[in-house]
């Protein structure tokens, strides 16, 4: 076989008749030929193309060269390729014309593209099968057609058996349903699908309208193109009637003029408009009974206008009084800010110098003393400490109640800090034979009052101290979203749950397993309340069970400007604060 010989392309009588053209007339015909719009290929009987036209060639991206003398059957889709082999050995063994035969031909690039074929048997001279010559046609849009009308159509029945309202499909007889219709009217599909339009109907309608008439006119209206909206009254199969609201619409299916009905059920609807007409009417009853009361009660006003007008007198005699007692107010606050400043001073000043000559003392500077008078100074001094912390509790929470405790933002480090609040009660922890530990998933930089929150997690540690007789304290920090969350845990003796919201409340202590109660002023947890909260801009909570210990958790903003902390200033630049 020779590749590209010219295409033995007209048949008679199933006989090859091209050898018998000269050489212009096979030119003329080839041009002609490739002019087709349709897939012209010759195939061997052994399935080798012989001649494929160029438009087949093109649309499947190879040239007729790289075709001719390959075989058919290696293009065709595995699929499609024991279908399409029974055509062709029908035609090569019987001479049996294929026809409409459909395949899938793969394109150059691996993709595919759908063909129809027809086939004809070629003979040479002698009567012998030459060649089975195709004329093929591209059937690769009409394939996405079909593909798209038919999902397309199961889209619609998706949609039409799913509707929440009853579908109907007619035209003088009902010629489809929706289940949601079956429900509508309590019946099957087959007492709906076949039976006319008008003869199901009531004889009429609410207002004395003839069913039948009436219904003719929206339907004929709504052939014409204008989509009619109404209220209709239908009876179910056990003989109830509804109120719906129908929807006609014309619609085009399969080249014919149809109605597609939609009806909801607006029975309960009907019922509410109903119970609302009637409770309008009752409140049209009660107002003219109102109006004829607030008549008289206008009477009553007008008598009680003179009253009114001397009991406004006496009321502004009062507010005179009121503004004389608001001035004093201020002077007695200017006096409380005045004593607090002298409390800070006066009180702060004798008990430090106590505290430091009491361990002057103690460290034996000033001599040697016995263990009696260690022991007792040792009493001086914790008591002289316990003092301090009191009287400095109450002047900072008088600074927070009066608003004049203002914050100092700076940035900082937590994990300096915390090591820093560690290190301030690391010799009482020791002494009591607790374990401290610190958990941060890394240094966190925040931007705060930092004295104010040391004063806090001091609060928090020197209270899990005491109430901790054995086991670990530990601080634990973390980021949540634009927070800062630190939680202090404690293995102590824990809170019952009936003490839990008497905590952070002034001059309150609880009840707990350790005898002696230990030392406080009942004021730590409040103040650091009062701190997290109108201070720092954040909040306090706890977590506990009675004999398994307690956390204590405080959150403040990473970043005091960003959260828009609202502080007041007032009096700030007081020396005396």
């Amino acid at each position: 076989m020779v590749r590209g010989c010219p295409p033995p392309l007209v048949v008679y009588n199933g006989m090859s008749i091209s050898n018998s053209m000269d050489t212009e007339s096979k030119h003329s015909y080839n041009k002609l030929l490739e002019t087709m719009h349709e897939f012209v290929a010759e195939l061997l009987p052994d399935g080798l193309f012989r001649y494929v036209s160029k438009i087949l060639a093109d649309d499947s991206g190879y040239k007729p060269e790289e075709l001719v003398g390959t075989n058919f059957f290696s293009y065709i889709h595995p699929d499609d390729t024991s279908e399409t082999l029974h055509h062709c050995e029908g035609l090569v063994k019987k001479g049996t014309s294929i026809r409409n035969c459909e395949y899938r031909f793969r394109k150059k690039d691996g993709s595919y593209i759908h063909i129809i074929t027809n086939g004809e048997p070629l003979y040479d001279l002698e009567g012998h099968l030459e060649a089975i010559l195709q004329v093929s046609f591209n059937i690769t849009q009409r394939k996405k057609v079909e593909r798209t009308l038919r999902e397309s159509e199961e889209k619609y029945r998706i949609l039409f058996e799913n509707s929440l309202e009853g579908l109907f499909l007619f035209k003088e007889v009902f010629i489809d349903c929706n289940e949601q219709a079956c429900r509508l009217l309590d019946c099957k599909r087959e007492d709906i699908i076949g039976h006319d339009v008008l003869a199901s109907m009531l004889p009429s309608q609410p207002g004395g309208r003839h069913s039948a008439e009436t219904a003719q006119k929206y339907i004929t209206a709504a052939f014409s193109g204008e989509p009619k909206v109404f209220s209709w009254q239908h009876r179910k199969k056990g003989g109830e009637q509804i109120d719906t609201e129908i929807s006609l619409k014309k619609m085009i299916v399969e080249g014919e003029a149809l109605l597609l009905a939609t009806v909801r059920d607006i029975t309960e609807q009907k019922r509410a408009e109903d119970e609302l007409k009637r409770h309008q009417d009752h409140l049209s009853t009660l107002v003219k009974t109102r109006t004829a009361e607030l008549s008289a009660k206008n009477q009553e006003l007008s008598r009680s206008k003179e009253a009114l007008v001397s009991l406004l007198e006496d009321v502004n005699h009062s507010r005179d009084e009121l503004e004389k007692a608001n001035i004093r107010l201020e002077e007695l606050d200017d006096l409380k800010s005045m004593f607090i400043a002298s409390m800070s001073h006066e009180l702060r000043t004798p008990l430090n110098s106590i505290i430091g000559f009491t361990g002057i003392i103690l460290q034996g500077m000033s001599g040697e003393i016995n263990a009696d008078q260690q022991d007792q100074l040792k009493r001086v001094y914790g008591s002289a400490l316990h003092l301090l912390e009191l009287i400095t509790e109450i002047i900072d929470l008088s600074k927070i109640e009066a608003g004049k405790l203002a914050p100092y933002l700076q940035e900082f480090s937590l994990n300096e800090l915390i090591n820093e609040a560690v290190t301030g009660l690391k010799y009482q922890i020791k002494e009591k034979g607790l374990g401290i530990e610190t958990d941060m998933p890394h240094d966190i930089h925040l931007k705060s009052d930092r004295t104010r929150l040391l004063q806090c997690l001091l609060n928090y540690l020197s209270n899990a101290m005491k109430f901790t007789e054995r086991g670990m304290i530990s601080i634990f920090a973390k980021e949540v979203g634009k927070m800062l969350e630190i939680s202090v845990k404690d293995t102590g003796t824990g809170i019952k749950e009936a003490d839990l919201p008497l905590l952070f409340t002034p001059f309150t202590r609880v009840d707990t397993s350790i005898k002696p109660t230990p030392l406080g002023t009942g004021l730590g947890l409040y103040l650091t309340k009062k701190l997290a909260t109108e201070v720092l801009g954040g909040s306090v909570a706890v977590e506990s069970q009675f004999g398994n210990g307690s956390t204590f958790i405080l959150k403040i903003p990473l970043n005091a400007e960003v959260q828009g902390l609202r502080f007041s200033l007032k009096n700030t630049n007081d020396p005396k604060l």
